[in-house]
């Protein structure tokens, strides 16, 4: 987030305050602005105004956003699936009936003299009906079974997947918003200080104790000020329009966030972030799932090579007796109960390159497993080093604030008392500003940061 908002801040004309403007943070402003920066209203808040929390965009994300309703679709559609397989276990039963018109029979010799008419009963029925129970099937029913189960899970762990990463996504969209609503702020009052410093030297121009180049210079810092300003303005426009449309929300609608304190997590320890990711990260799940999946096709191949047993049972009914000459007028039942085996033996050379496929296939999901799990801990790794080290950043960002605005009563004071020049005055006012917003970046940083460890540990 911090390189996509420093990359925004280079379009600026003045881009080293642009940069560490839409790098800034609402926290660090609430020391330097306001007790209570929750409170404030984004700038150009009207009646449309919609003020959330964090949670909030989470709970619209989740129920809002198009990309999660789709995946819960496709859970629908996995869940179906699984049912679907299981009724592979029930008995298959085939009815049929049938009613005919039977026309008359005759007899001829085989050069067709003697032509011979047997008359034959014209009403037709039939009736049958088939049952078949599978007992055993080499293993591929339950196989079958198990995949789509795994399906469903694959769609789970899909879903949870994608709500973290439409979960950072969102967050840095948020964070964005906040932050830069807090630098608007942080203009605004630098403007007020501005205009007052320009009245202070006018006035001391008049006493003869100022130049005119003096207030020419002030002036020309409060333009830019202005015009830094309005581009703020424009870029919340943005920020704010895009987070409108992934949270569902009607257009037009003002996002005012409320962000409140973050909890510090710096008392758990990188091992346990990594036992966390370990056992909830949709990413270990998806390449766990992957290789039971190769696993339970594996055993559907090998199933072809097994027999398959059912338990049948006949029943026919049917008249009248045609097999006879002339026709029997009576009907005819026939029914009957067995087991029944089949064997493929064309499977025993035609699947041993399917076998050695799947045997392959099993061996490259371990091996993506694997290396999702290296790649999850390097993570983990990162993030926890990156939070924590937003903390170090912080302290110094704290610590030059301190300084920048010591340094600019130190130096306003001697340019009262005409013992600096008003350059020196304007360097001590720039470093001033970028000091806070320095501050603001690096609190805004720790909220981002953390977000960023909590999803690559798969809890955000």
């Amino acid at each position: 987030m911090t390189m996509k908002m420093r990359t925004m801040a280079t379009k600026s004309a003045v881009a080293v305050f642009l940069s560490m403007l839409l790098t800034a943070s609402p926290q660090a402003l609430a020391g330097s602005i306001d007790n209570n920066p929750q409170r404030q209203e984004p700038a150009g808040a009207t009646s449309d105004t919609l003020r959330l929390t964090l949670t909030d965009v989470f709970t619209r994300i989740e129920n809002e956003n198009q990309t999660m309703s789709m995946l819960r679709t496709a859970q629908e559609a996995a869940e179906e699936g699984i049912k679907s397989a299981k009724n592979a276990r029930y008995p298959e039963i085939n009815a049929e009936l049938n009613v005919s018109y039977i026309g008359d029979c005759f007899l001829t010799d085989r050069n067709f003299s003697n032509y011979t008419k047997a008359p034959s009963p014209h009403f037709g029925n039939g009736f049958t009906l088939e049952a078949q129970q599978v007992v055993y099937a080499g293993g591929a029913v339950n196989a079958a079974v198990k995949l789509a189960e795994h399906e469903g899970h694959m769609s789970e762990a899909v879903i949870s997947k994608s709500r973290q990463g439409l979960r950072l996504m969102a967050a840095g969209e948020y964070l964005d918003l906040f932050r830069t609503d807090n630098s608007i702020k942080v203009y605004k009052e630098n403007i007020a200080l501005t205009t007052k410093l320009i009245e202070e030297i006018n006035a001391r121009r008049e006493q003869g104790l100022a130049l005119a180049a003096d207030v020419t210079r002030y002036e020309l810092r409060l333009e830019m000020l202005k015009l830094d300003l309005v581009r703020l303005q424009n870029t919340r426009e943005i920020m704010n329009y895009r987070l409108v449309n992934s949270l569902g929300l009607p257009e037009g609608t003002v996002i005012s966030s409320i962000l409140g304190d973050e909890e510090d997590m710096r008392d758990r320890s990188r091992q346990n972030w990594q036992e966390i990711a370990a056992d909830v990260s949709p990413e270990m799940k998806v390449s766990g799932i992957k290789a039971d999946m190769a696993l339970t096709r594996q055993k559907l191949v090998r199933s072809e090579r097994l027999p398959k047993i059912a338990v049948v049972a006949y029943e026919n009914f049917n008249g009248p007796i045609t097999f006879e000459i002339p026709p029997i007028d009576k009907n005819l039942n026939i029914w009957y109960v067995g087991l029944g085996i089949r064997y493929n033996f064309s499977s025993l050379y035609k699947s041993g390159h399917k076998l050695k496929q799947a045997a392959i296939e099993v061996r490259q999901a371990e091996q993506a497993k694997n290396v999702t799990e290296e790649n999850l801990r390097n993570d983990v790794q990162k993030a926890y080093a990156d939070y924590m080290q937003s903390y170090v950043e912080l302290e110094t960002s704290e610590k030059s604030l301190q300084l920048a605005d010591e340094n600019y009563e130190r130096v306003h004071d001697r340019y009262m008392e005409q013992l600096v020049l008003v350059t020196d005055m304007l360097d001590a006012f720039n470093m001033k500003l970028d000091a806070e917003l320095g501050v603001s970046a690096a609190n805004a940083e720790i909220q981002y940061r953390l977000c960023c460890l909590r999803y690559a540990a798969g809890i955000l």
